[in-house]
């Protein structure tokens, strides 16, 4: 259960051939999408360190990967669409202590994504629906 409204979207990058259904975090606040917890350390070995970029935020800084991504979603009548991003991916550090707390960081759909759709929650309901205009 992520602390927030969320949706989930099947990620594919390209330059590995890697893709896999996120849950991403809505996060108004995040200019950028990122993959982070379990999904970015089971992508680590295949990441190139020239790509790395810093970040920070609310939540404090780290490194990201920058990886080409395609975000595949799935409208009401159940036809695909898709959207074309280069999406930040945190990095793990070799030699720290891997947690589990750190492992469960939620994966963030950010206003690159955002701003090219209209975002409806309803809470009661606990549904979260984006439309792209």
């Amino acid at each position: 259960m992520l602390p927030a409204p969320a949706v989930q979207v099947f990620c594919y990058l390209p330059r590995i051939d890697h893709g896999e259904l996120v849950d991403f975090m809505v996060d108004t606040g995040a200019s950028g999408t990122c993959l982070n917890g379990t999904y970015a350390y089971n992508l680590q070995s295949r990441m190139n360190p020239a790509t790395l970029y810093p970040s920070g935020g609310i939540g404090g800084s780290c490194q990201y990967y920058n990886e080409k991504a395609l975000l595949i979603f799935r409208d009401e009548t159940n036809s695909l669409f898709h959207e074309s991003i280069d999406i930040g991916i945190q990095e793990f550090i070799r030699g720290t202590q891997i947690t589990p707390e750190l492992l469960k960081c939620p994966c963030l759909l950010g206003r690159d994504i955002l701003t090219k759709c209209k975002f409806v929650y309803d809470e009661r309901q606990n549904n979260t629906s984006l439309y792209f205009v």
